[in-house]
Parts: C-alpha cells; sequence; structure tokens
C-alpha cells in the first residue's frame, strides 16, 4: 500500500465515522476532511464505498 492509499483510506474512514454519528452537511464534512473540492467527496466516496453518502448515512 502506497502513502497515498494509506492517506486515502484514513480520510474515507473519518468521513465513514462523521456520516454514522453527526448530521454535518457533505460541504461540512468535505471540509473537515482535507476535501478541498467539495464536489469531489461523493464521486470519491461512491467509488470507494460502493454506495451514496445519504445511503450509507441510512444505513
Amino acid at each position: 500500500m502506497s502513502i497515498l492509499d494509506a492517506i486515502s483510506k484514513t480520510q474515507m474512514g473519518e468521513v465513514c465515522r462523521l456520516l454514522r454519528t453527526t448530521n454535518l452537511s457533505v460541504r461540512a464534512i468535505a471540509e473537515q476532511t482535507g476535501f478541498a473540492n467539495v464536489k469531489y467527496l461523493p464521486e470519491r466516496f461512491k467509488s470507494i464505498v460502493g454506495c451514496s453518502m445519504s445511503a450509507y448515512r441510512g444505513k
């Protein structure tokens, strides 16, 4: 695993934690987890986790 993969895994883990434990907006989660482009986070999330952020939050 490369350092970029490790960072991405850690970053996405924090996104998942925030979705499960808070009602923060996607914008707030993006800001807290280092995504400079708010529109990129949902795309990246779905490509890694396999579902949308709203579907994940609803689980």
